[in-house]
């Protein structure tokens, strides 16, 4: 097509269209700078602690580590506070937190004085996978910018819900990432970490819940993809590269095999 094709213009007039050059997809891909890889989202890394609830804590950073405690039932949250050295009772009615599924509520702390700096109530409702899920995508959604995350999971929690808390964690703690002039910059900084506690022989629910969620923010990275540069030629590079890292073979079709 001459689409492309650099016009005459007289002198001073503002330049025409780019050239095929400068406006291919691939070409254009290649040139942006960028900080996020589509295919690879960016995410702070997740690991399974078994153990109690004090050992746990001291592995984080008090001046602003974040303790998230899912419950169904708010007379489960005084004995966790007091985890923590905590007033259950007092902060109960001071705060008024709900078991409604996905609500949230925000328990800030005095800096210095405990172990975390940020206590977070989440809501299961009636405690059903979806509710595990839906309360998971809350924290994460909260949790976005926190550098450090320790969640604490009832330890009699079945295998399902707790791959579906992590899961819906996940994905609500990504955002898309934004094309901007500079290139493409990751939605939210994956830093930081994000620490399950559990129970035993339940740690090694994590890490696939989490590479499950990643392989689901892939497509949404793609699908965040401007259609200017989401071209077939485009989509058919990004499927070569991901095949290569992950030892699959790609078959492209081209026009004439589809005819």
């Amino acid at each position: 097509s001459d689409v492309y094709k650099r016009q005459p213009r007289a002198v001073g007039a503002p330049s025409a269209l780019p050239t095929r050059a400068s406006t291919h997809p691939a070409r254009y891909c290649a040139r942006v700078p960028r900080d996020e890889d589509l295919i690879a989202p960016s995410l702070p890394p997740w690991t399974a602690l078994v153990g109690e609830l004090g050992a746990a804590l001291t592995t984080l950073d008090p001046t602003d580590a974040v303790l998230v405690l899912p419950v169904r039932d708010l007379a489960e949250l005084p004995e966790l506070l007091a985890g923590i050295g905590l007033p259950g009772s007092d902060l109960l009615a001071a705060h008024d937190p709900g078991v409604v599924t996905g609500r949230v509520t925000t328990i800030p702390l005095p800096p210095g004085r405990y172990a975390v700096r940020t206590v977070l109530v989440v809501g299961l409702g009636e405690g059903s996978g979806d509710d595990w899920r839906a309360a998971g995508a809350a924290v994460g959604r909260a949790t976005r910018e926190r550098p450090e995350v320790l969640h604490v999971v009832d330890e009699a929690l079945a295998e399902g819900d707790l791959a579906a808390y992590v899961e819906g964690a996940v994905l609500g703690g990504w955002a898309a990432p934004r094309w901007t002039a500079g290139g493409i910059r990751a939605g939210v900084p994956a830093t930081g970490r994000r620490v399950v506690l559990t129970a035993p022989g339940s740690e090694q629910i994590v890490a696939p819940a989490v590479e499950r969620a990643r392989a689901q923010l892939v497509a949404r990275s793609l699908a965040t993809v401007p259609p200017n540069v989401k071209s077939p030629a485009w989509l058919a590079a990004t499927a070569r590269r991901a095949a290569r890292r992950t030892g699959l073979e790609v078959r492209v079709w081209t026009e004439r095999d589809l005819r």
